[in-house]
């Protein structure tokens, strides 16, 4: 089966839509901060709505999305900045031939925030991807000052994501590195059954010295031993 059509034979489950809440102020600021980018993000990336407002984008390797995020805890004033993440559909279908917990449609595998782009990725050290915002006021007058650094951002941050060996060497760094995912030990043995590279999968079960080494899954290594021929010894 392609992986496209597993993928899509899992994510068909029965519609339970519950109506949406009223919009509130952290909710109409999202969206119309997403009305403001939208002419300057092309018409290749489609609004996600809510309640998560955003924008997604179709790719030949799954979906790149840009999502708004606030955070603060002094309303009307809040920290604005985006979460940029990535979904690769070779690896969704990996787990879903592992029988892993299907990832929810439309999430990402892996992201990072424009505000934490300054701790891991060099061109953008020493510069903020946060903007003080006021959610009373019409976010159109921060928009110019966040466009420069979110085209940027997009550029650098997707160009490096559509290739799974380069989100494996930036999940490698640790958990503060320049890349985040919710199981970077698995993560990264997946990508390596994507690119049907054993041997790195041989020694990078075998490592010991990464901050989350003490996650290894040895049960997942039986696994991928049992439906792609793996050959490991312990």
């Amino acid at each position: 089966m392609r992986c496209s059509e597993l993928i899509v034979r899992h994510q068909q489950r029965p519609d339970r839509t519950l109506p949406m809440p009223r919009e509130g102020k952290n909710g109409r600021f999202g969206r119309l901060v997403c009305e403001s980018l939208e002419p300057h993000l092309g018409q290749t990336y489609q609004y996600t709505g809510p309640p998560h407002d955003g924008f997604r984008r179709q790719t030949s390797f799954g979906h790149r999305s840009v999502m708004v995020h606030l955070w603060g805890a002094n309303p009307p004033y809040r920290h604005l900045e985006f979460m940029l993440g990535v979904w690769h559909d070779k690896f969704e279908a990996v787990r879903l031939q592992l029988n892993l917990t299907p990832t929810i449609a439309g999430a990402d595998h892996s992201w990072q925030a424009t505000g934490n782009l300054s701790a891991g990725w060099d061109l953008f050290k020493g510069r903020s991807g946060t903007w003080d915002a006021n959610l009373n006021e019409d976010p159109a007058v921060i928009i110019p000052q966040v466009v420069p650094f979110l085209s940027e951002a997009i550029r650098v941050v997707f160009g490096a994501c559509a290739d799974l060996r380069r989100i494996r060497k930036l999940l490698l760094q640790g958990h503060d590195g320049p890349l985040f995912t919710s199981e970077p030990w698995q993560e990264i043995a997946l990508i390596d059954v994507v690119l049907t590279d054993w041997q790195h999968l041989t020694e990078f079960i075998r490592r010991t010295d990464l901050p989350f080494s003490a996650r290894r899954d040895m049960n997942l290594i039986k696994g991928i031993q049992n439906a792609f021929g793996f050959e490991h010894s312990a």
